[in-house]
């Protein structure tokens, strides 16, 4: 049976601006609902944010080292240590901005199991599904010319 659901759940100490840190728990949840996404889901004691991740991106931060990937309020870079490989994870709004780490290999694993989910590049029928979109019942480019 393929399962339809991945998650990766971790917790991580983000520090805090007057010193000391805080424990934050980051579970990642990929569906075939949102084959283009994985969100992250942050919850630092009661309070709990959710931010959608580009699953392309994260495919490309995990298999880069040292390299920044995303543009705006989310930027994704894998840094080699000397036991493990780390991603951090930076997300930013108008309200400022937290960095989050986790373990690359444990990523890599999240990211091979969305791919038994929905595999890269086949996500648009998954798409096309939840719109209850037709392709072969679409008319034609809005341009007024026609399908070939």
């Amino acid at each position: 049976m393929i399962q339809h659901v991945a998650v990766l759940q971790a917790e991580t100490y983000v520090p805090l601006p007057a010193g000391g840190q805080y424990l934050v728990t980051l579970t990642f949840t990929y569906t075939a609902a949102d084959p283009y996404a994985i969100h992250l889901h942050i919850r630092a004691g009661r309070q709990e944010q959710e931010w959608p991740l580009c699953r392309d991106s994260l495919i490309e931060a995990v298999a880069t080292d040292s390299a920044t990937v995303g543009e705006g309020d989310v930027q994704i870079t894998t840094h080699p240590q000397p036991d493990r490989r780390v991603t951090v994870i930076k997300l930013t709004s108008p309200d400022g901005s937290a960095e989050f780490t986790c373990d690359t290999a444990e990523l890599g694993e999240l990211l091979e199991r969305t791919e038994d989910i929905v595999p890269q590049g086949d996500e648009a029928p998954y798409v096309h599904d939840l719109l209850g979109f037709d392709p072969d019942q679409w008319p034609g480019p809005i341009d007024g010319g026609h399908r070939g």
